[in-house]
């Protein structure tokens, strides 16, 4: 298939495949001769397959070598020599089916603008509009034309066709063939050949605007307008508490159907208290009641519940409680690496915890209620309880004046649990670690290098390392909680829920893996058979329906066709034939290569012999030499 020459031969038959099937019954209506001989050839096959079956056998062959390659390269393993090549070629078929599938759809649209051009009445209008130009048909659909009047009456609907081309828009009105005398369609109509067509007008596509008309409201649509209407008419508080009782209600009904579906009260207070969901709606009554006596606060709260509906928004909940101990555990080790290094600047950096503050007005920490700094107050306390006169001879501190503002700094390392408030508090939040908040100190102080190894260290170790282990460990719970979300919907899409059995075992089989799971194997069609034996009385009981009751008190999936379907069992005849006859074409292929490699045994056998007889002639003549010398 790589060279070029059977490329395009193959690529050819598959893009007058339609083409000709059209032509061959086109003659088999109008043949009778013909489709008799067709029919006779059938029965004598040995295979009985039909016309249209041998010339698609081509066509189905280029996937079925895909599919090949695909299997053997799933059973091939990693370090097999084998391996790389069978990579290589399915690649080169992958593109090959891709070339194949862009010529096919170029071939498509250019039968297509064809089909359209003969199709239309007045072809002398629609020939320049698609001969000009190298056009596309892209979209073909039929839609109904509406005409209202002033009063918004119907006054006129018809059918139209319209063609999407690549640059215009072209509608047509379609034209049916009556019937002919005989009461039958015409021999065209029922070939593909499609209705004829008129055209009514064409414009390009940048002048074609496009209107969105709303269709009518929905129930949704409905509630909010009644909601505002209440909000409008009644306000929001008494509207608020009007849906509050509403949904309150709402909730106890359901609540009091889920108990009783599920048996909470019945199997005691200890699964009442383990089942997370009844007590996730006990708290939903609990914060609606809440809401319509104490506060309508509390129906915010209710947001939440968008996470419990959302499976997206769980996912991202569950990332952080499924791997909690983790998180706690590196969390602790964050907090102790916190109160390390607390210590360490308790002990050594206190004078560098100063932090600038915005103190509310009229509101001075640090000093008395006389404006004078805590210092001086002290010192006067003192002179008054020892009773001397501290005026005479000392200089007090000027009291501060009225429009003086205070000072902005205050220190936050005076003591250890200080000390640990601010590392944690500021030190967590801010992207450099604990060091941005520090003051800056200057190169000729004697703690400069302490201080450069402390600031450091706590953005390395804390900021990079603790704390993005701790995020790593939430990124990677919600990767695997999508992973296994996707694995679910794969397993769902490609694997039978009732038979369990994949979608490549329906390949080439008379029935597909879509109707088999929608007909054959319903899951709802099993889902509604438990419902009927459970609410069905035990002595209506058929023989079947007795052992399904059984097995389903017994917790017993036996009766679950696994791994079996009744359309394949069908197949299981020709399968067995398939193998036997490619077993048979193995042992013919092994005695030719035994047949051939036991005539190059006695070739090589007679060789032998004739290389040994030579050698014995010569050294016969070798010896008769010898002696006569």
């Amino acid at each position: 298939f790589s060279k070029s020459m059977v490329l395009d031969v193959y690529s050819d038959y598959v893009n007058n495949f339609t083409n000709a099937m059209s032509i061959i019954k086109k003659a088999c209506l109008t043949k009778p001769a013909f489709l008799e001989f067709l029919k006779r050839r059938q029965v004598c096959s040995p295979d009985r397959v039909t016309l249209y079956g041998l010339m698609v056998k081509p066509i189905q062959r280029f996937p079925q070598f895909i599919l090949l390659l695909q299997d053997m390269l799933k059973n091939t393993p990693r370090g097999h020599p084998d391996r790389l090549s069978l990579q290589l070629a399915l690649t080169e078929l992958e593109t090959l089916a891709e070339k194949l599938n862009e010529q096919k759809r170029l071939a498509d649209q250019v039968a297509e603008i064809q089909q359209l051009t003969k199709s239309v009445s007045d072809r002398s209008s629609l020939n320049k509009l698609l001969t000009s130009g190298q056009r596309q048909l892209l979209l073909c659909e039929t839609l109904t034309e509406t005409v209202y009047g002033d009063r918004g009456q119907l006054i006129k609907s018809k059918e139209r066709r319209v063609f999407l081309l690549n640059d215009m828009l072209v509608c047509a009105n379609i034209n049916f063939k009556p019937a002919n005398h005989r009461g039958q369609l015409e021999i065209s109509s029922l070939a593909p050949l499609g209705p004829k067509y008129v055209v009514k007008w064409s414009t390009a596509l940048p002048q074609v605007q496009v209107v969105e008309v709303g269709q009518e409201g929905g129930p949704y649509d409905k509630d909010n307008a009644l909601i505002l209407r209440s909000i409008y008419y009644l306000g929001i508080g008494p509207t608020l508490n009007i849906l509050g009782a509403l949904n309150l209600t709402n909730k106890i009904v359901f609540v009091v159907s889920f108990v009783g579906n599920r048996g909470t009260f019945i199997r005691g207070y200890k699964a009442m208290v383990m089942d997370m969901e009844f007590l996730y709606h006990v708290g939903y009554i609990l914060t609606s009641v809440l809401g319509l006596f104490a506060h309508e606060l509390f129906y915010s709260i209710l947001l939440f519940d968008l996470i419990y509906r959302e499976e997206t928004l769980f996912n991202v909940i569950k990332s952080v409680t499924r791997n909690g101990r983790s998180i706690l555990l590196t969390a602790l080790l964050a907090l102790i690496l916190v109160y390390l290094f607390s210590i360490v600047g308790f002990l050594f950096l206190k004078d560098d915890f100063i932090l600038e503050v915005d103190r509310l007005p009229g509101n001075h920490s640090r000093a008395n209620p006389l404006g004078m700094p805590h210092g001086a107050a002290t010192f006067v306390n003192t002179c008054s309880g020892d009773n001397v006169d501290c005026v005479s001879g000392v200089s007090v501190p000027e009291v501060l004046a009225e429009d003086e503002e205070p000072d902005s700094t205050e220190r936050a390392c005076d003591t250890l649990l200080m000390c640990i408030v601010t590392v944690m508090n500021h030190g967590l939040r801010n992207g450099g670690g604990v060091g941005d908040i520090l003051r800056k100190p200057s190169k000729d102080e004697s703690l400069f290098p302490a201080r450069v190894v402390y600031d450091l260290l706590f953005f390395f170790i804390v900021i990079i390392i603790v704390l993005n282990l701790i995020f790593g460990v939430i990124i990677d719970t919600f990767a695997d909680l999508r992973s296994e979300k996707q694995k679910k919907e794969e397993i769902l899409k490609t694997t039978c829920f009732i038979c369990g059995l994949e979608r490549d075992k329906f390949d080439n089989k008379t029935v597909s893996f879509e109707e088999h799971i929608k007909f054959e194997h319903n899951m709802w069609n099993y889902l509604y058979f438990i419902v009927l034996v459970r609410v069905k009385n035990k002595t209506d009981y058929t023989g079947p329906e007795s052992y399904v009751a059984q097995m389903i008190k017994n917790k017993n999936l036996d009766w679950f066709p696994r791994m079996r379907a009744m359309s394949l069992v069908s197949s299981e005849g020709e399968g067995e034939q398939n193998e036997i006859r490619i077993l048979q074409d193995k042992l013919c292929a092994t005695m030719k290569l035994v047949s051939h490699l036991t005539a190059q045994l006695s070739e090589l056998k007679e060789q032998m012999t004739e290389q040994r007889k030579r050698r014995q002639r010569l050294g016969f003549v070798d010896v008769q030499n010898c002696m006569s010398r």
